[in-house]
C-alpha cells in the first residue's frame, strides 16, 4: 500500500514543483488542460481500446486500456498546451501582488492534485494483479480526500455523465471501471504473461 502513496506523492510533488514558479495563468491554463485532457483520455479510452482489439485481435487487452488511457492523455494535453493555450493566450495576464504569489502555488497544488489522481486511476486499468499496491484497489469505502484516484473518477464520473454529454446511455461510471479492471487484476493474476486468451 505504501507504494500507492509514494506514486501518488511523486506525481503530486513533481508537477507542483515544475509549477509552483509559473504564476496564477499559466498554472490555471495548465490546470484547465490537465483537467480536459484527463476527460478527454477517459471518455474516450475504452471504444479506442475495443477498436484497436477487434481490429487486432484481443491479444493483450490487459494492457490495451492502460496505453489507450496516457497515449489519449498525452496526445490531447500536448495539442491544447501546444496549440490552443499558446494561440489563444499569446498575452500573459498579471495579477496584483497579492493575488499572483498566493494563487500560482495554490493552482499548481490542483494541477499537482488531478495530475495524481489522473495517474493513480490509471494505475486500475494497468495489468498488475489483484494485490498489487498492498490490495488497495480492492478497498471500498476510500476517501476521496486521501485517494486520489477516487476523487479523480468521482470528478470523472460527474462530467461525463450521460446528459453531460447529450447521450442517454451513461459512458463512464466509477462503479464500471472499477469492476471491470477488478476483473481485469483477477485474469492477470491467473496468466504467465500479459497475453490474455
Amino acid at each position: 500500500m505504501w507504494l500507492y502513496y509514494v506514486i501518488v506523492g511523486v506525481i503530486f510533488f513533481a508537477t507542483f514543483a515544475m509549477s509552483i514558479q509559473q504564476g496564477l495563468w499559466n498554472n490555471t491554463l495548465t490546470t484547465i488542460n490537465i483537467l480536459l485532457s484527463g476527460l478527454i483520455a477517459y471518455g474516450f479510452y475504452s471504444p479506442l481500446a475495443k477498436l484497436i482489439a477487434d481490429k487486432g485481435g484481443d491479444s493483450y487487452t490487459a494492457l490495451l486500456d492502460f496505453v489507450c488511457i496516457w497515449a489519449l492523455y498525452v496526445i490531447s494535453f500536448l495539442v491544447l498546451q501546444r496549440l490552443l493555450a499558446a494561440k489563444l493566450s499569446k498575452t500573459k495576464m498579471r495579477f496584483k501582488h497579492p493575488i499572483d504569489p498566493i494563487g500560482g502555488p495554490v493552482m499548481a497544488a490542483v494541477a499537482g492534485w488531478l495530475m495524481a489522481g489522473i495517474v493513480a486511476a490509471s494505475l486500475h486499468a494497468a495489468p498488475f494483479d489483484d494485490e498489487c499496491f498492498g490490495g488497495i484497489f480492492l478497498k471500498s469505502g476510500r476517501s476521496a480526500a486521501t485517494n486520489p484516484d477516487v476523487a479523480w473518477l468521482n470528478l470523472s464520473e460527474r462530467m461525463l455523465a450521460a446528459e453531460n454529454m447529450g447521450s442517454s446511455k451513461a459512458s463512464f461510471t466509477q462503479g464500471k471501471y472499477i469492476k471491470d479492471f477488478k476483473k481485469q487484476r483477477e485474469a492477470v493474476g491467473e496468466q504467465e504473461s500479459l497475453r490474455l486468451k
